[in-house]
């Protein structure tokens, strides 16, 4: 496990492993409609208490679920922290949602991640390779996970963000 997964496992098995009732939001960016959020769920079934959770915080429509045996949506997701965090939480009643939040067309972000792919495997090659192509590579890939100098794509990943984040705190209120 990375460090990152280990220092999330510590934080729920000593802080968390107490609470009956969590949501997780896992903000993701580069994939989907340029400035939509999707909502995705990494719950193997569409028809588990948990997923039935979901579907009522946010509406049938509006969550996709890319493990489920009937889904043709995307391709499945497997080594995903929410699956991991709800099996480190037995006991706890976990409501895990990724946000995907598009950045840019795949015309742009494709050849951008080929591209870096390529950079990374072959380091002792970059230097064959035209330098404004190489700038080119790094700035659409950073444009396609990172875009925060687009204030068009901040104002929508914000409004998603925290609509999401007021249901979650309405439903969770309730209990």
């Amino acid at each position: 496990m990375c460090w990152s997964g280990q220092f999330i496992h510590d934080f729920c098995r000593f802080y968390l492993r107490r609470v009956e009732k969590l949501f997780i939001l896992d903000v993701h960016t580069g994939l989907g409609p340029k400035n939509v959020g999707t909502i995705l769920s990494p719950l193997t079934s569409k028809e588990t208490p948990g997923a039935d959770r979901v579907k009522k915080w946010f509406g049938e429509k509006e969550v996709n679920f890319p493990n489920a045996k009937d889904n043709n949506i995307s391709g499945a997701v497997c080594g995903d922290i929410l699956s991991a965090i709800t099996r480190w939480l037995p006991k706890t009643e976990v409501t895990p949602i990724a946000l995907e939040m598009g950045t840019t067309s795949p015309l742009v972000s494709f050849p951008a991640k080929v591209g870096k792919m390529w950079m990374r495997n072959h380091p002792d090659k970059i230097h064959l390779i035209d330098p404004k192509l190489v700038d080119k590579i790094r700035e659409d890939y950073r444009l396609t996970f990172a875009p925060i100098d687009n204030k068009v794509w901040m104002k929508a990943l914000c409004a998603r963000f925290f609509s999401i984040i007021n249901i979650a705190i309405k439903r969770l209120s309730k209990v």
